[in-house]
């Protein structure tokens, strides 16, 4: 895993004014310049990550931060814990028992989400296919053989 820490003109430091810490799954990075420190602190990372094999390098306008990550290969789709919480949390859950469910669970979210253009869309959609359904016609005929 990879963060760039982007800083004008970092090459007038040396790399002593480069400082950083490691655990299993935070990480600390503090850049003296210009008469400031700037950190960066990750307390809760994702994932883990192995401590001894992760470094900072100083480039001219950033700071690369390189964390191994424990297990090689996976993907991070977050940083922070606190945001994988939040992501997962929003995603809505689909139920694999009932197949049609997962698209019923979409259009509800399209209609709470969605303006009132969207609404009236959805809403005329149903209604045309509760009434073929009614009559007795086939609500798919109108797809032409798909």
């Amino acid at each position: 895993m990879k963060l760039y820490l982007t800083l004008d003109n970092l090459g007038s430091i040396g790399d002593q004014d480069v400082l950083s810490e490691f655990t299993d799954r935070s990480v600390t990075v503090k850049v003296k310049f210009q008469k400031k420190i700037s950190t960066l602190h990750i307390a809760r990372l994702c994932e883990d990550i192995l401590a001894k094999e992760s470094y900072v390098k100083k480039k001219s306008d950033y700071v690369l931060v390189m964390m191994k990550k424990s297990e090689s290969g996976k993907t991070w789709p977050w940083v922070t814990e606190r945001e994988k919480k939040t992501k997962e949390k929003d995603k809505p859950k689909v139920d694999d028992s009932d197949p049609s469910a997962g698209i019923t669970s979409l259009l509800k979210n399209m209609y709470d989400d969605g303006d009132d253009e969207m609404k009236r869309t959805i809403s005329k959609a149903f209604y045309e296919s509760q009434m073929k359904q009614a009559s007795g016609a086939d609500p798919m005929a109108d797809l032409g053989g798909l």
